[in-house]
């Protein structure tokens, strides 16, 4: 006995086609989500990792800045930081020294006092350096009896007397080269009439240490391989149906 059997594959022709336009439009569509789902991670760990005062700002800094596109011929998504001017969250994905942007030190401004009144507040308007107006200032009355004794013994050394002239700026503040409390220096603010009527509005440092408190790139790598396969089984699924 024999049995013959014709196929007709026309039909299957034309249906590999569809399922083949089908195959790129559903794995661009999945690599969407999954890049999607990766950056609402990410943001929801910003919110539990950090105090955000700018909750806003911070999270439209967590962007996707290409969609996979098959028209574009672009079978990836990109996903990452904005990095904004002086913006360091990049930094707290490896961890390392926040370095000054200007000058040789970086202000930090201590919660508690008018510059930052609350953990909750951001630097307060009348308190920024801008708006301190720091400006160079002769001698105290104090400073220039000094100088004049100084000069009464034919003491003419420059350093010293060049020790005697400050930054001065509005709001009674003033900056110091070093304290106790502050090593490299700071703004002060005077409170009273007296000499320690004075509080540390900004101290100065040589850098500050950022730590390692994200994982952007690992987030991204375990959502890709969580989410990536169950939609492109929905995506390609709902293109057939």
């Amino acid at each position: 006995m024999r049995i013959d059997v014709n196929f007709d594959l026309s039909l299957l022709d034309r249906e590999a086609k569809r399922y083949e336009k089908n195959l790129a439009f559903s794995t661009a569509q999945a690599i969407n989500d999954a890049a999607l789902e990766a950056q609402r991670r990410i943001r929801e760990s910003l919110k539990r990792n950090f105090h955000l005062r700018k909750t806003d700002f911070m999270l439209r800094a967590v962007k996707i800045f290409a969609f996979a596109n098959v028209g574009a011929n672009r079978p990836f998504a990109e996903l990452g930081i904005d990095n904004k001017p002086r913006l360091m969250l990049s930094l707290y994905e490896t961890g390392g020294a926040r370095l000054p942007f200007k000058g040789a030190s970086v202000a930090v401004p201590i919660t508690g006092s008018a510059a930052r009144p609350s953990m909750d507040a951001p630097v307060s308007d009348a308190f920024t350096f801008q708006s301190l107006n720091f400006r160079r200032a002769g001698p105290t009355a104090a400073g220039r009896a000094v100088l004049a004794a100084r000069r009464a013994k034919h003491i003419h050394k420059r350093k010293l007397s060049g020790s005697y002239y400050y930054w001065q700026g509005d709001n009674r503040t003033f900056i110091l080269s070093h304290t106790a409390r502050s090593p490299f220096g700071g703004v002060f603010q005077r409170t009273g009439p007296k000499r320690d009527d004075i509080r540390l509005l900004y101290s100065f440092r040589r850098g500050v240490e950022i730590r390692k408190a994200l994982d952007f790139i690992e987030t991204s790598r375990e959502t890709y391989h969580e989410v990536f396969a169950d939609a492109f089984v929905r995506r390609f699924y709902r293109l057939h149906t």
